[in-house]
């Protein structure tokens, strides 16, 4: 009998998931880059905004899922991603709901 595996709401981003993140990973030095983002302990930071996470979800051990109340540009709102990451924890990719990806590498 094969279980299926059950999502698991985690109460922070686990480790294998935290740090930079740059689509090139010559820009990891840059004080600003576009495709900037930063998972921590609570918090995800992209180029323009910035977010407290209220919820995750921990669908396997390379998928993730980050609820966050983001603020940038004089704005709020709330939003959901959903990030994959590889193999080898080198690379972490953004996919969204319409089926468009977009993948980052992990900064030294």
């Amino acid at each position: 009998m094969v279980l299926a595996q059950s999502m698991v709401l985690a109460q922070s981003i686990p480790p294998r998931f935290q740090g930079t993140w740059v689509e090139n990973l010559k820009n990891c030095a840059l004080p600003m880059d576009d495709t900037r983002l930063v998972l921590s302990d609570g918090w995800v930071d992209f180029h323009e905004s910035r977010g407290k996470i209220t919820a995750v979800t921990v669908d396997d051990e390379l998928n993730l899922r980050v609820t966050a109340e983001l603020a940038g540009e004089g704005e709020t709102w709330k939003d959901t991603f959903h990030f994959r990451l590889s193999e080898n924890h080198q690379k972490l990719t953004s996919i969204h709901e319409d089926g468009i990806s977009f993948t980052r590498h992990r900064c030294p």
